[in-house]
């Protein structure tokens, strides 16, 4: 590891797999960031293709850490495990900021220490263009988020390049669950959003790049599938930090998270599988969820078929 910056306030970490192309646009963006008071951790995950070499330019810049292949959340906690900042970001190598990133959030923290993380609106890159994802209502100017539950629902209005972390309040939840290899970033803001308060900044300075082609949201339907976690095992850690009366705002995050799956599986023409998740989860909603779950329990193949035509679902996610 080369050396690194005394005391920096943030620690901006890179987990880092086989993306050679992209590496040296998301370096470049901490870079240029007007916020200077930064180290640059980045975390090889045990890559097989030339991203060390990209790297060269920028050995007096960064930390290099490299691991065998353990998966995002292992390699986002070994950054973190090495930091030095009171504050953390992770952004994605395939991803990157504005140049406002790091003055804005840092600025939020320090104005509200209430807030345990803060998250800004981001632009999302699709094959189909280009669109701004932000929490946008008539509630929710810049501020606190008054419940983070009902508004992620509505909305995922944060992505992994787009939060900056308190680290004694990541260190308190033990951070990313590195046994989840897709999902652990959803998992993990869950988990914020039940032990800590969250901000939220209007400006989108961040950009999730789904065009990269072995992005995890992109590809065959059956492989982006099969690296879906199990949804009852998956919502374990969050639910054993909320307490009882907070169950029902995170339902909301349930409900959409159920229907995303549903739609997965029916694209895909796992039918079955399908109506077991119905029948698995029907009793945890009040009506009218749960008759539109039990009916889906009952739906014979050839329906969910119609659907598949009828939604012109293809074998690509994307």
């Amino acid at each position: 590891m080369t050396e690194k910056r005394a005391s920096p306030v943030v620690s901006v970490i890179i987990p880092l797999y086989n993306k050679e192309r992209y590496i040296q646009r998301a370096i470049e963006s901490v870079i240029a960031q007007t916020y200077k008071n930064y180290e640059i951790i980045v975390v090889d995950d045990g890559s097989t293709d030339a991203s060390r070499i990209a790297l060269e330019p920028y050995w007096d810049r960064i930390a290099y850490i490299w691991q065998e292949n353990a998966g995002p959340g292992a390699a986002r906690n070994r950054g973190a495990s090495k930091s030095s900042g009171q504050y953390l970001a992770f952004l994605d190598a395939d991803d990157y900021w504005l140049e406002g990133f790091l003055e804005h959030t840092v600025a939020f923290l320090e104005k509200y220490p209430e807030a345990g993380v803060v998250s800004t609106a981001y632009w999302r890159l699709r094959p189909s263009g280009r669109t701004c994802v932000v929490l946008a209502t008539a509630k929710q100017p810049e501020g606190i988020v008054e419940n983070f539950f009902k508004a992620y629902a509505r909305i995922r209005f944060c992505c992994t390049g787009s939060v900056l972390i308190r680290k004694a309040v990541f260190v308190s939840l033990g951070g990313f669950r590195e046994d989840l290899k897709a999902g652990e970033d959803v998992e993990f803001w869950c988990c914020l959003g039940a032990i800590t308060t969250w901000g939220y900044i209007t400006r989108p300075l961040a950009v999730y790049d789904e065009t990269v082609p072995n992005s995890i949201v992109r590809g065959p339907i059956q492989t982006v599938l099969a690296q879906k976690p199990d949804l009852r095992d998956w919502e374990r850690r969050i639910l054993s930090l909320m307490r009882e009366e907070e169950v029902g705002d995170y339902g909301h995050v349930r409900w959409r998270t159920v229907v995303n799956r549903l739609k997965l599986l029916i694209r895909c023409g796992e039918y079955q599988g399908a109506r077991s998740l119905a029948v698995a989860y029907r009793a945890a909603f009040a009506l009218p969820r749960r008759l539109a779950l039990t009916a889906i329990a009952v739906v014979p193949d050839f329906m969910f078929g119609a659907i598949r035509r009828l939604q012109g679902w293809g074998e690509q996610c994307s």
